[in-house]
């Protein structure tokens, strides 16, 4: 969770600043005690991780003065706050800043949200250069976590996240959305989100759903709220909505082993989780300029429903695809290249199609990633090719995962390999990682070309194995 939580917002201050205005600390009536509440919110039954939003300027006297006599400010004009915000280009202000900003993180704050950075090219690079030292001081290890408003190549290997910016509760918003976050994903942005549901002003049930429904195929699920409008709570939209907005967020959470080695491949190539159908199917002129339709990772390819008539458009390029949706396998594999013009879509539905030759694992449902109970893991494998899939999994909260000098990365990958013609599964494990959350069980499912579905019992992963579903 994100929020404001030092002093109100500062557009209206003068140069000079006020004596009371508090930087680098919680505003007081919103957290009389900070630290405490902070615990509070973390602990049973809420497990809520609390992120500050930062400006990039100062509204202290005190802090301004010090700061012109060392010429640390960007001049007068210079994006929101005039002659307040800081030169992050200069080593002296990322070491001052980052030591002003440890209390915070003692307190309980978990990351930090960036907002109103765009002073200069590299402001927001060298803003979370200063985080970066934040951390790595407070808390040495700890995997690095902002959400920022603009992005400059580089950024990413800080493991930071973007945001496409500030999106009205507009049809047209959502459905510029998916082409935001493809082309910002072209240009190296390996994690990027959105304002679910939309920034300022009133939704409705059907726009939050259907943007919702969306954001379970981006590389980071946000939603946004705001305290002008009714909260984007799914319990507040009614039963329909809820309900809609419960399955979206449960798929979410059991594409988590899929999506979270997706994350870990694009961190290794280079080659974005989320990426438009042009990328993949460079011969297809049809599929250059789609946004609406995308794959998700090498095997899912996501159409998520975006018009307020109900309707969406999905386009299947060259090959074989299975909806994901029918479990049960009765509805064939449709053969693309294939138009397909889908009116009058349930409140609930997400249309989504596997490929051809691709393994997705799916984890159980659970409220947060730390439930995930280890045990059983369904793999689904949907026939008509070889296909091969690395699983990675490590502690989540640390960069041990990085091999680095006599270092051995702390993370364990799983490569499941399916040949269509013998029918046959294998995996073998590497890696010796190990805790509560890691799979050892695995639950195979096949999808037929012909149709229907072949399973095997529950196996032992072990450290490696075979089965045969043919």
């Amino acid at each position: 969770m994100s929020i404001r939580y030092t002093d109100e917002p500062d557009y209206n201050l003068p140069q000079a600043g006020t004596e009371t205005f508090q930087d680098f600390w919680f505003n007081n009536v919103t957290f009389p005690d900070p630290a405490a509440q902070l615990a509070e919110y973390a602990a049973a039954p809420l497990f809520v991780r609390f992120g500050g939003i930062r400006k990039p300027r100062l509204g202290n006297t005190e802090a301004l003065n010090m700061a012109r006599n060392k010429s640390w400010l960007v001049g007068a004009g210079s994006g929101d706050g005039g002659g307040r915000n800081l030169n992050y280009t200069r080593a002296d202000v990322q070491a001052w800043y980052a030591a002003q900003q440890a209390p915070l993180l003692k307190a309980g704050v978990e990351y930090f949200w960036n907002d109103e950075g765009e002073t200069s090219f590299f402001t927001f690079h060298w803003w979370n250069a200063a985080q970066v030292q934040t951390l790595a001081a407070h808390a040495p290890g700890k995997r690095f976590l902002t959400i920022n408003r603009a992005f400059t190549p580089g950024m990413s290997r800080m493991g930071l996240v973007v945001w496409t910016g500030d999106v009205s509760p507009q049809w047209g918003d959502l459905q510029a959305t998916p082409g935001y976050v493809l082309n910002w994903g072209l240009a190296g942005a390996a994690h990027v989100t959105c304002d679910i549901g939309g920034f300022s002003g009133d939704t409705t049930a059907l726009l939050l759903t259907r943007w919702m429904q969306a954001g379970v195929f981006i590389p980071v699920m946000r939603v946004h709220s705001t305290r002008t409008a009714v909260p984007h709570f799914p319990f507040l939209w009614g039963d329909d909505a809820a309900a809609a907005m419960r399955l979206a967020l449960n798929l979410r959470y059991q594409l988590v082993p899929y999506h979270y080695s997706n994350a870990h491949a694009a961190y290794a190539s280079g080659v974005p989780m989320m990426r438009p159908l042009a990328m993949e199917f460079e011969g297809d002129a049809y599929a250059s300029t789609l946004t609406r339709t995308w794959m998700d990772g090498d095997s899912l390819l996501a159409a998520p429903v975006l018009n307020e008539d109900n309707s969406t458009a999905v386009y299947l390029p060259a090959g074989s695809w299975f909806a994901f949706g029918d479990s049960s396998g009765a509805t064939k594999p449709l053969a693309g290249p294939l138009n397909l013009t889908l009116s009058s879509q349930p409140l609930d539905a997400m249309p989504l199609y596997a490929r051809s030759g691709s393994i997705v694992p799916l984890a159980p449902v659970v409220q947060r990633t730390d439930l995930l109970p280890g045990g059983p893991l369904e793999v689904r494998v949907y026939g008509g090719a070889d296909a091969s899939f690395a699983m990675v999994e490590d502690d989540g909260e640390t960069d041990a995962y990085i091999s680095t000098g006599q270092k051995t990365a702390a993370m364990r990958t799983t490569t499941y390999s399916w040949d269509d013609n013998s029918a046959t599964l294998s995996w073998k494990v590497e890696g010796a990682f190990s805790d509560s959350h890691t799979f050892t069980q695995l639950k195979p499912t096949l999808f037929l070309l012909a149709g229907g579905v072949k399973t095997a019992d529950v196996q032992a992963i072990g450290t490696s194995g075979t089965i045969h579903l043919a």
